[in-house]
């Protein structure tokens, strides 16, 4: 595993000195090394150390210590956050079209209506920043209602909670006869 490990820091290494165009020999500097102590790390013969990656960090503060050291695979807190809110929004669109063939299974039609409102501050200009607010169009027999983006995401939590809960009733069955 070390040896994997290695390998996956000298790239990191490397892909540092491509993405900031400082060379092996100026992070060295800048950090208070050898160069000679940095080649076998980005070549991947050697371990980077936790206190080498925390110097290189200190001068580099886009790259963590922990995505430095293998231990994370996000350079920073901002690119986590920016791929947490990425498996929001594709976990609420699965949610999204799980609830849509619920609805077509119950002989409803779903059809999503993006509508702009603001949100922010306003800017220099006066206007704050448009954004798109869904709402669902729902339909069945001839009727049709709005339900807004807040009220869908209510059904979208009751329906995950009773989801929730005949699965561990089921679980629960399960475990009282075997």
């Amino acid at each position: 595993m070390s040896e994997e490990l290695n390998q996956i820091t000298g790239q990191r290494l490397k892909l540092l000195y491509r993405e900031t165009g400082i060379s092996q020999r100026d992070l060295a500097e800048m950090i208070g090394r050898k160069e000679t102590a940095l080649s076998p790390i980005a070549n991947g013969k050697a371990p980077l150390t936790a206190r080498t990656a925390k110097l290189i960090h200190d001068v580099l503060p886009d790259y963590s210590v922990e995505y430095l050291t293998g231990e994370s695979p996000y350079r920073n807190d901002r690119e986590r956050e920016i791929e947490e809110q990425a498996q929001k929004k594709h976990h609420g669109d699965m949610l999204d079209l799980g609830i849509g063939a619920l609805a077509d299974a119950c002989g409803y039609i779903f059809t999503a209506r993006a509508t702009l409102v603001p949100q922010g501050e306003p800017l220099e200009s006066g206007f704050q920043k448009l954004v798109p607010d869904t709402e669902m169009i729902v339909s069945r027999d001839g009727n049709t209602t709005v339900i807004s983006r807040e009220d869908m995401r209510r059904i979208q939590q009751e329906v995950c909670d009773f989801l929730d809960f005949k699965i561990q009733q089921a679980f629960k069955a399960n475990g009282e006869r075997g």
